[in-house]
């Protein structure tokens, strides 16, 4: 289980992969595209299904952990916002809990609209789903 990691890189992981569970938990019912993108950040992040079964479980109870460095604090909120757009459905609850975990990221409430807009208007004009990292970087000095 999460015992493999050092102690605080286990609790930055199991932090941001809750916040994500809590996402796709916040209209009380998860897609297979929720599902998918959860699995695929479970290899990303080196968790197996007994760490995703346990986070899952228990996303409302494990303690908010913000990362030390500016990039780890990008790659969460981005990684948060996609989540939100996953299943082409913007839900007002789980932009709020977006917003909210933002702020404790230290990034003003503005910068999920800003995500949100910037990765609609990509999958409109290319059909990714992904910003280029200049992209990205930018709309965060804006924020």
């Amino acid at each position: 289980m999460l015992e493999r990691f050092e102690p605080a890189h286990a609790a930055k992981v199991k932090s941001h992969f809750a916040n994500l569970c809590q996402l796709a938990l916040a209209d009380a019912f998860v897609t297979k595209d929720e599902l998918e993108y959860l699995n695929k950040l479970c290899s990303n992040f080196n968790l197996d299904k007994e760490d995703f079964d346990y986070i899952m479980d228990n996303a409302y109870s494990i303690p908010f952990y913000a990362p030390k460095t500016s990039m780890e604090r990008l790659e969460q909120i981005y990684d948060l916002v996609r989540m939100v757009l996953i299943d082409d459905i913007i839900d007002e609850r789980k932009v709020l809990l977006c917003v909210e975990v933002a702020e404790k990221l230290g990034f003003k409430a503005h910068v999920v609209g800003d995500l949100i807009k910037a990765l609609v208007n990509v999958s409109e004009e290319t059909g990714e789903d992904t910003l280029p990292e200049d992209d990205l970087q930018l709309i965060l000095k804006e924020g």
